[in-house]
């Protein structure tokens, strides 16, 4: 959870569109749904939610850091 916090989707996300700010509550929908649809018991699902209310700031933060952007630049393009 941490690794895609700060390390995925600041770098495969564009942050000029909406999907960088959308990210975070996106994964916590993905995660209740997924933890739901599996069994997965609600304190599981409570500590993945807490990781992401723990990276959601340094996620915002690395919207703009010059490695991520270098990263992101060196992505092929669709």
């Amino acid at each position: 959870m941490q690794w895609m916090m700060t390390s995925f989707l600041p770098v495969a996300l564009d942050p000029p569109y909406i999907h960088y700010d959308r990210a975070t509550e996106v994964f916590r929908e993905f995660i209740r749904f997924w933890h739901k649809h599996h069994g997965f018991d609600w304190g599981a699902t409570l500590s993945a939610l807490a990781v992401i209310k723990r990276h959601e700031q340094e996620y915002a933060e690395l919207r703009h850091d010059p490695v991520i952007v270098r990263q992101r630049a060196s992505l092929p393009k669709d």
